[in-house]
């Protein structure tokens, strides 16, 4: 499997990263590489990474998660929080690291959330 994760900087659990998934490579927005990918991970749903990774992902054809790590969504301003919740609704996954975060998720009227905590932590 082929996977480009989207955000502002490489995770710190990057190379244990992987070794779960084979081939991953990191871009940070603007610049996405032309490679094709099986799946594309943005590391949270704002516009500045939520939407490069999600036009990434449909003109690749490639599965979309999006990730929340914390419980920032009710600070981002209402366009923000706006593009933040339709980019959560069209995700493939949404991965909230604990339940609160799972709990906010849905209801804002994300369906698809699974809680898979940091490996890291």
């Amino acid at each position: 499997m082929r996977v480009l994760m989207v955000g502002r900087q490489r995770s710190i659990a990057f190379d244990d990263l992987k070794r779960y998934w084979g081939h991953v490579d990191f871009a940070k927005p603007p610049r996405l590489p032309p490679k094709r990918y099986d799946l594309v991970v943005a590391q949270e749903p704002t516009p500045r990474i939520g939407i490069p990774a999600y036009l990434a992902a449909k003109t690749m054809g490639a599965r979309l998660v999006v990730e929340v790590h914390g419980g920032y969504l009710g600070r981002l301003g209402w366009w923000r929080e706006r593009v933040a919740g339709l980019l959560l609704r069209r995700a493939d996954l949404v991965r909230a690291v604990n339940n609160s975060i799972a709990s906010q998720l849905r209801a804002m009227g994300v369906e698809n959330v699974a809680v898979i905590p940091s490996i890291y932590v």
